[in-house]
């Protein structure tokens, strides 16, 4: 039988599963309102029944997904298994998608090109970029991609990120928003992304912010700061003299000495 087949049956196990433990949890309301000890006590029992029969059916399709996972990597299908980056620590709810849904990723989990990383609430991650030491660390609520590409090319739809990335003639570091793409030139830097904007801070060094629409690209500067709307326009560099901007998303991008 198909992995899909099985994630669908998983799924309406459940489905009815969750349906029971709502019933019984009304029930063990009631029961508590009407002070009728043997009602609370059967509808107790009906609950942990209920709730153990959800934890194995989330346990099985959790089950299936990784075993869907692993045979697409096996046979070339989604992502490419080459140009991986290593997990190297993991906190709270952090997950990878699949074509069948939502992964938990764990310790040592491998993130391959084309995928996508969702923290939680108090997720955490840290992710190896590089055979050179290079890291990223991302924070809650954010969604990250791993691009398609030889070199290391991320993009960052929403959150926080910070990363130390090392400087190298031969390989080159961007990160992508919805409105600009920065390339690392071995710098500190950071990235204030919304749905309408990009704002990248310089504090050392020099990053290179191409706007995704429009022409040509601007070099910033150490002490210096540029926006780009998502018309393209650019405005800037000027001098870092305003506070970051509330509800942002922000990469914060460091060269290891």
């Amino acid at each position: 039988m198909k992995i899909e087949r099985l994630v669908e049956e998983v799924e309406e196990k459940e489905r009815k599963a969750t349906q029971a433990l709502q019933q019984a949890e009304q029930a063990l309301r009631l029961s508590r309102e009407e002070e009728d000890t043997a009602a609370e006590l059967i509808a107790t029992e009906a609950k942990n029944v209920s709730q153990q029969a959800l934890d194995k059916a989330g346990a099985q399709k959790l089950g299936y997904q990784k075993r869907s996972r692993e045979i697409d990597a096996l046979l070339g299908r989604g992502s490419n298994t080459e140009g991986v980056s290593q997990v190297l620590d993991v906190k709270g709810e952090v997950f990878v998608k699949t074509r069948l849904g939502y992964v938990k990723v764990g310790p040592n989990f491998e993130l391959r090109r084309g995928e996508e990383i969702r923290t939680g609430q108090s997720g955490e991650l840290t992710l190896q970029v590089g055979p050179d030491g290079s890291n990223i660390r991302l924070y809650s609520n954010s969604v990250f991609i791993r691009a398609e590409k030889d070199e290391p090319e991320f993009e960052l739809s929403i959150g926080k990120l910070k990363a130390w990335v090392k400087q190298s003639k031969s390989r080159r570091f961007s990160v992508r928003t919805v409105t600009s793409a920065v390339g690392v030139r071995g710098t500190e830097f950071e990235i204030l992304a919304t749905a309408d904007l990009t704002e990248t801070r310089v504090y050392s060094g020099q990053v290179e912010v191409t706007p995704l629409k429009g022409r040509g690209s601007v070099l910033v500067g150490a002490g210096q700061k540029v926006v780009v709307d998502k018309s393209g326009k650019v405005i800037g560099p000027y001098p870092l003299n305003t506070s970051a901007q509330d509800g942002a998303a922000v990469f914060v991008a460091k060269n290891k000495p």
